[in-house]
């Protein structure tokens, strides 16, 4: 389906070639590669790439050097209501694609302390948490609840600006949803590489594609 809302992914482990990493970072936009410069850790550095390149492949049409940019920093299309969301971790780039508001948030799943749920989550998903008696299945689901909580907070354009405990994430069926929301919200659990967590965030009764589509580097 055309509206469909659709998540891109790129693994971004062959940028480690120094000679393939400059080939790509030759074609980002001015102010990609300007961000690129900026960072550090080879890493992330590989990374910001990615993400670049997954806007060039997914929106050749597109001049990227009039991309504009929020008051939290989301980048966004002036021109057209074609919306865009990116988010990277480990060694993945991913981008979602479609109409509306977008988020979408990948993380590389870690080990995790209940303090950190306490000073992050609302009260009802530490008290999820602390129901489930497994820990590793407790860990994994800490980072559902994060991407789909990041995910949300992106696309409502204020980022970390609004505390991720001020909603709540509910599952029914294991279908997730989102409370105490000024705004409504469509939500979707990916599966992704292992070791990662994957979700994203539409405009309510979206319709999302099924599954993450990967590019690959030519």
């Amino acid at each position: 389906m055309a509206d469909e809302i659709r998540l891109y992914a790129l693994d971004c482990a062959p940028f480690a070639d120094p000679a393939l990493f400059q080939a790509y970072f030759d074609r980002l936009p001015t102010w990609r590669r300007q961000k690129t410069e900026r960072i550090k850790p080879p890493g992330e550095k590989r990374l910001s790439l990615g993400a670049g390149i997954l806007l060039l492949s997914l929106f050749p049409e597109k001049d990227l050097s009039r991309i504009r940019f929020g008051e939290n920093g989301k980048p966004y299309f002036e021109d057209d209501g074609l919306s865009f969301n990116l988010s990277h971790a480990g060694q993945y780039a991913v981008c979602a694609v479609g109409q509306g508001a977008l988020g979408c948030d990948i993380e590389l799943t870690r080990p995790i302390t209940e303090r950190v749920a306490e000073r992050f989550f609302h009260p009802s998903e530490t008290a999820m948490l602390a129901s489930e008696p497994d820990p590793e299945q407790r860990q994994a689901l800490f980072f559902r609840l994060w991407t789909l909580k990041e995910s949300v907070l992106k696309a409502s354009g204020k980022g970390l600006t609004q505390p991720l405990n001020s909603f709540y994430i509910t599952f029914e069926n294991d279908a997730p949803a989102a409370g105490g929301l000024s705004f409504g919200a469509a939500l979707k659990e990916y599966t992704a590489p292992p070791g990662y967590a994957l979700a994203a965030c539409a405009p309510a009764g979206s319709v999302f594609a099924p599954g993450v589509r990967y590019l690959q580097i030519q």
